[in-house]
């Protein structure tokens, strides 16, 4: 592996430390972590080992860890941070909300006659005004900015033989918008209307009013979100633009 990718492995590794650590804290069970480092170049992780079988085998009432899950996401969006992004570094940036509005602000100002997007035919020119709307109307909106999993999943965890859960792999952990970006990543996988996602609102203490009412954001974040990513497609990774821009037009309006 080239050295870049060694150290950006490091740096992941320390996020997912800080943030068990914080979890273990707030009362999430976890694994500990003994040592980060390197051996013969390569970086590594060595964790406590954690008895009991992955959620999705465990044989165990699938409501039931969802239930569990939205209690740990509840706990999990309450962890103080003060910064926006995907590093450890980005956590502790110190203006949360400021960072929050320059990514919108970002997406804003790159609705041009010659966006990129549009090229690549992610929304048609007679879309933009209401997209523009969307994000505006997103960013007005109050929100709060947390610590977020964003892997929320059965795959994720481990039962015991006294039914404990334990939430496993932080690597995808985001200082974002709370409790929406988990939000929007359970729902990829869950409808609003399955049992278990009914499971994890009733674990995290949303009624189906106070769900109801954040869906609009919800969604709006998710088509951001699929701008954003396709315009780091094009800066940082052409190799996964096509993919990445086929997932952003199926959600345009």
């Amino acid at each position: 592996s080239k050295p870049e990718d060694g150290a950006r492995a490091l740096l992941f590794y320390e996020k997912e430390a800080w943030c068990l650590a914080q979890a273990a804290a707030a009362g999430i069970p976890g694994p500990q972590v003994l040592e980060i480092g390197r051996w013969d170049g390569r970086p590594y992780m060595l964790q406590t080992l954690v008895e009991g079988v992955n959620g999705e085998d465990s044989g165990s009432d699938e409501a039931r860890i969802w239930h569990v899950l939205g209690q740990y996401a509840r706990r999990i969006h309450t962890i103080p941070i003060d910064g926006f992004g995907e590093s450890l570094a980005d956590f502790h940036k110190g203006n949360a909300q400021a960072e929050w509005h320059a990514y919108v602000d970002y997406n804003l100002r790159s609705l041009t006659p010659d966006d990129a997007l549009l090229r690549l035919h992610v929304y048609r020119p007679e879309q933009v005004e209401e997209i523009r709307h969307v994000f505006q109307t997103l960013r007005a909106t109050p929100v709060r900015i947390g610590l977020n999993h964003y892997d929320l999943a059965l795959r994720n965890t481990l039962v015991d033989a006294t039914g404990q859960v334990t939430l496993l792999d932080w690597g995808s952990a985001e200082a974002h918008v709370v409790p929406h970006y988990d939000l929007l990543e359970i729902l990829r996988h869950l409808s609003p209307g399955d049992a278990r996602f009914a499971a994890f609102l009733a674990g995290y203490g949303l009624d189906d009013a106070e769900f109801a009412a954040l869906l609009p954001q919800v969604r709006s974040l998710v088509l951001l979100k699929a701008f954003d990513l396709t315009r780091w497609a094009i800066d940082r990774c052409p190799p996964r633009i096509e993919e990445i821009a086929e997932q952003a037009r199926r959600l345009c309006p």
